[in-house]
């Protein structure tokens, strides 16, 4: 059983924030608990607005290393005056196989039943959306200032044999250029060598 002063469950983040719904009127908030200890855990919410609010689950019980979430929605906007009150409490091994009904609840010992009071925050803007804990421990997150780079898809057997052929042909036509050069070389050459000799019968027999 844990010491009465030691925390028996963590709430995260300490108090409810309100965002607006992102779907119809209203605004909901939301609180992550988790069992601290090695005994089963029985926890409830109290608020001084239970009209206002409807909170989900407002009795349950956490064994141990178990964690769940717990939200609360209004219809009406957040009042500074509005209060909640977790309260929790260890249980025997005898008690951990309870459902925890408010009956049962109503019967356990007041003095083994631990306080917390939680304020509520109205938040500006639209919930930000965030990875679950599995999403955050499988894939890192990426940095909002960087874009991350798509990966190039590869090329399909029909594409890779396109890029063969293009290959294929820019080869051909890189050998073939000196060849080419070299006819063309030879003509001039050949033309030059006709002249030439043309020029020297033209002097010997000049035209009256």
């Amino acid at each position: 059983m844990a010491n009465k002063h030691s925390p028996v469950i963590r709430i995260s983040p300490p108090e409810f924030q309100f965002y607006p719904l992102r779907q119809g009127p209203g605004f909901t908030a939301r609180l992550h608990v988790k069992n601290l200890i090695e005994n089963s855990v029985a926890f409830k919410f109290k608020t001084n607005a239970p009209t206002r609010y409807s909170v989900k689950p407002v009795l349950a019980v956490l064994h141990p290393g178990d964690a769940i979430e717990t939200y609360v929605r209004s219809e009406t906007p957040i009042s500074d005056q509005d209060k909640f009150l977790i309260q929790s409490v260890p249980l025997t091994e005898e008690e951990s196989g309870l459902e925890m009904t408010s009956a049962e609840w109503k019967a356990l010992d007041k003095r083994r039943i631990t306080d917390n009071f939680i304020n509520c925050v109205m938040m500006r803007g639209l919930r930000p959306r965030v990875q679950s804990i599995e999403s955050r421990s499988s894939s890192p997150p990426v940095s909002p200032r960087l874009s991350p780079i798509p990966l190039s898809p590869s090329p399909s057997p029909s594409t890779q044999q396109y890029n063969r052929s293009v290959r294929q042909h820019d080869q051909k036509e890189s050998q073939s250029f000196p060849t080419f050069k070299i006819v063309i070389f030879s003509i001039i050459c050949i033309l030059i060598g006709l002249l030439i000799p043309f020029e020297k019968f033209a002097l010997l027999f000049p035209s009256n």
